[in-house]
């Protein structure tokens, strides 16, 4: 199946791989060392990525805030 919507705001040294679940659109808010794996099919809205990792799938149209920190990268190009 697929989700409509995915909303995640996550905090500290955690991490959720959601990476198996379709994701239409997906907004992320998350801080400090938090990292998320995701598949998103048509828009990743970040609206916080303080020091932390988003590691996405699919082909998203990709909204970031101007004023950024954290990484934004597709799954498996890690650095």
């Amino acid at each position: 199946g697929t989700v409509k919507l995915l909303n995640l705001n996550g905090r500290g040294a955690q991490s959720l791989d959601a990476s198996e679940l379709a994701v239409e659109e997906a907004v992320v808010m998350q801080t400090k060392s938090f990292s998320s794996k995701l598949h998103v099919l048509h828009r990743l809205i970040v609206a916080e990525n303080d020091q932390s990792i988003i590691e996405y799938t699919g082909s998203p149209e990709i909204m970031e805030p101007l004023y950024k920190k954290g990484e934004v990268i597709p799954l498996g190009q890690e650095e």
